[in-house]
């Protein structure tokens, strides 16, 4: 395997370490100032990781009809081993070395989507731009917090850079290496059930590898088949060791309550899912949505068909997404207004934030915001003189113009260009630029990724493992337009 930093000159090497250096230092003095940070997921793996660690009867057995959550089967086991390894590792110190390794391989990422900004734009300081960007994305935070989302977003970059640079330099994929991308895929869905769906958005992008190169179709095809193979073998047996544990064959109860919450904004809108659903018939009520959270009522529904007819975490979760799939067929309008409207504004905000970023992590690791609420900034200037404030709201609206104008480059200007490609080259596929085919492949991974969450429901961190990608892309448009106007002045 050709790793991507082998080809950097000895100037690149000496820009990107002294980068690396400063983010190194940034992310450790954030470490030693907060420490690693516990959210209220963080929680759940701990429990998971304490159970591996003092009980041996979960391997062979687990009670599925407990009310709550199965310990051992609503989160998949991948991030609860790493906590229990890093607990015999370091003890009372585990939380510092989990966040180390996520920082570490945070970085690497980092590197990885360098790589990919130097092949795809042609500068070194663009790509450094990049790497900033991606540093001091959402991964700043989630890098230091015991969550699953740093750890399995920098594996999934990591892959698709990777494949991206190999694209762009023209190589040839070898079959050992896709096996080996494929694990990557399969140790990122050992941290997150939901990459056993998001798998498939990445098989393009080996097929384009393969028949880029001037690989065969059918040589190609085995290169897809190779790198899907961890994943198939992975994702089937897990579901026939949970079938030897309850008697059924499943991955994670986990939709047990992520498949009801299209029940709840159906309900919203006036559509009479419950009326229509015989099993909620005498459910209590639905809480005020004002005052209640989506999973308070989501526990009415459950607690019901655990209580009335005798309903175990697994037929929960069936059941919701049955359901799921009969709203599509019986309302899709409702359905995809709720779908659209779980697409949420601030996703255009998320190429640039180094300034929200900080602000988000000390608000995540002391419960103090830091960020002056509106016309605050304005006042601490007039009545205190203090900048800080007036400083900080600067360089949010700065970061914000930043990201959006890289966010509607991404959005219109991949498609653009690769239509263009389209009206020049036909049916000719292999004549079109491998840049301008890698862009808009990620740009249909990137939403992808947007539309089936939002289809249940879409919070910004789901999108760390593509989100850096259309950043990259829309560097890559706007650097590309830059350069036109200045040879057509230069004309």
């Amino acid at each position: 395997m050709v790793l991507p930093i082998s080809q950097m000159n000895r100037s690149t090497w000496g820009l990107y370490g002294g980068l690396f250096g400063v983010l190194i230092v940034l992310k450790g003095l954030a470490l030693a100032l907060y420490g690693p940070v516990m959210t209220p997921d963080s929680a759940g793996y701990v429990a998971f990781a304490d159970i591996i660690l003092t009980r041996t009867d979960w391997l062979a057995t687990e009670n599925l009809a407990v009310q709550g959550y199965p310990e051992t089967s609503f989160r998949i086991i991948g991030y609860p081993a790493l906590i229990a390894l890093a607990k015999l590792l370091s003890g009372e110190s585990w939380p510092w070395l989990i966040v180390i390794v996520q920082m570490a391989v945070s970085l690497i990422a980092s590197g990885y989507i360098a790589a990919l900004a130097k092949r795809l734009t042609g500068g070194v300081w663009l790509a450094g731009f990049a790497g900033i960007c991606h540093a001091f994305g959402q991964t700043y935070v989630l890098d230091q917090c015991i969550l699953t989302d740093s750890l399995n977003a920098s594996l999934l970059l990591i892959l698709a850079a990777h494949v991206g640079c190999a694209v762009l330099d023209r190589r040839r994929p070898g079959l050992g290496e896709s096996m080996v991308l494929g694990a990557f895929v399969l140790g990122a869905f050992l941290l997150r059930e939901a990459g056993s769906f998001f798998q498939y958005l990445y098989w393009p992008l080996l097929a384009y590898w393969g028949l880029c190169s001037g690989l065969s179709v059918k040589r190609t095809a085995l290169v897809v088949v190779l790198f899907a193979l961890p994943m198939l073998l992975g994702t089937q047996a897990y579901k026939a060791w949970n079938e030897m544990r309850t008697g059924k064959a499943y991955i994670t109860t986990a939709p047990q309550t992520g498949m009801y919450i299209p029940t709840l904004e159906l309900a919203r809108r006036g559509v009479p899912v419950v009326a229509e659903d015989p099993l909620l018939q005498g459910m209590e009520p639905f809480g005020p949505w004002a005052s209640t959270t989506p999973l308070q009522n989501v526990s009415r529904i459950t607690a019901h068909l655990m209580q009335r007819h005798g309903f175990d975490a697994l037929d929960l979760a069936r059941h919701g997404m049955a359901r799921f799939k009969s709203y599509w067929l019986n309302y899709p309008l409702d359905m995809a207004a709720v779908t659209l409207s779980h697409v949420r504004e601030k996703q255009a905000f998320l190429a640039f934030r180094p300034v929200e970023s900080v602000s988000q992590l000390v608000f995540w690791a002391t419960g103090r915001d830091p960020f002056p609420k509106k016309g605050a900034g304005r006042e601490r200037l007039w009545q205190d003189g203090s900048y800080g404030g007036l400083v900080m709201v600067m360089g949010r609206s700065v970061s914000r113009i930043v990201s959006a104008a890289l966010t509607l480059a991404f959005v219109l200007g991949a498609p653009i260009l690769f239509v263009r490609a389209m009206l020049a080259h036909r049916g000719n596929f292999r004549a079109y630029e491998p840049g301008v085919v890698l862009m808009v492949l990620f740009w249909l991974m990137y939403f992808g990724y947007t539309i089936a969450y939002a289809m249940i429901t879409l919070e910004l961190r789901y999108l760390m493992p593509v989100e850096p990608l259309s950043m990259v892309v829309g560097v890559t448009v706007l650097a590309s337009l830059a350069n036109r106007y200045k040879q057509r002045r230069g004309a």
